[in-house]
């Protein structure tokens, strides 16, 4: 998939992933466990990410959460 300016930030962090996997598919054959380690990461943030897009936090539940957060430590 070649992503353009039509190409919505879903489809694009989608083809990012399906890239990340290939990658860390390769790695893992080739026994390079750090390079696997380090890909699965951004398999991660890339599904973060595209989340994060779908479901924007607004600045009232970012500060709940914050405030929760401080709660529990």
């Amino acid at each position: 998939m070649k992503t353009n300016s039509n190409s919505t930030p879903d489809q694009v962090f989608s083809y990012i992933e399906h890239m990340l996997i290939e990658l860390r598919l390769m790695s893992e054959k080739e026994n390079a466990a750090v390079l696997a380690y380090l890909i699965e990461m951004a398999i991660i943030e890339a599904r973060d990410t595209a989340d994060a897009e779908q479901n924007p936090v607004t600045p009232a539940v970012e500060q709940v959460l914050n405030e929760k957060q401080l709660l529990n430590s």
